[in-house]
């Protein structure tokens, strides 16, 4: 009958996209190659594989909010973006990493840097996010979010609240010079920091 007909339908179009899948992926593209399009809407896109598909920051946050899951972490280490991007998970600079990684692998402005709080009870806490130039527009990402605002003094004002902070007692600094200034390696050895780097950077 007509549910039969259309059971079948359903089975040879998923075989028939199943089998597309597999030969696109033992295709063994090129690393600046585009995957077809059915790979690119249905499956599962590699590191290498994402670099040609993406057109702007904006689609670098979406793909990696879509591809990697929030996970907090044991003892806080910091992976590359093409390490989150395999293992699927991680923490603010995990996220970090991978769209400030695949914004300069095209071209994108973006800096990644690390605010923090220097009082009250959020004070050993600290969050990653990767802040650019767009189009005239200043653009932030937040654990794979896209944000516009009209200056970095926006996005401090708006990081403290979503963590809840004050914005008179959060400060920013690149993760770049934190990292080279203290020689750290984790959000929570920044955190730990903080009245040295708000000495050294006072923003």
């Amino acid at each position: 009958g007509m549910k039969t007909k259309q059971t079948i339908l359903i089975a040879v179009m998923l075989f028939a996209t199943s089998s597309c899948l597999t030969l696109a992926d033992n295709a063994s593209p090129s690393k600046e190659s585009k995957p077809g399009w059915l790979k690119r809407a249905f499956g599962s896109l590699s590191w290498d594989e994402i670099t040609p598909v993406v057109e702007s920051p904006r689609d670098i946050c979406w793909r990696v909010k879509s591809h990697v899951r929030v996970k907090a972490e044991v003892g806080d280490s910091w992976s590359s973006g093409k390490e989150t991007w395999e293992r699927g998970y991680g923490d603010c600079e995990d996220f970090a990493a991978c769209v400030k990684e695949l914004c300069a692998k095209k071209g994108f402005e973006a800096d990644t840097l690390v605010f923090y709080a220097v009082k009250g009870k959020n004070r050993f806490v600290g969050h990653v996010v990767v802040a650019g130039k767009w189009e005239g527009k200043t653009w932030f990402s937040s654990n794979g979010s896209w944000g516009t605002a009209d200056s970095l003094d926006e996005v401090k004002q708006r990081v403290a609240s979503s963590m809840n902070w004050k914005p008179e007692d959060t400060r920013s600094a690149p993760l770049q010079e934190v990292t080279k200034q203290f020689g750290l390696s984790s959000g929570k050895q920044v955190a730990q920091n903080r009245a040295s780097l708000n000495r050294r950077f006072g923003r």
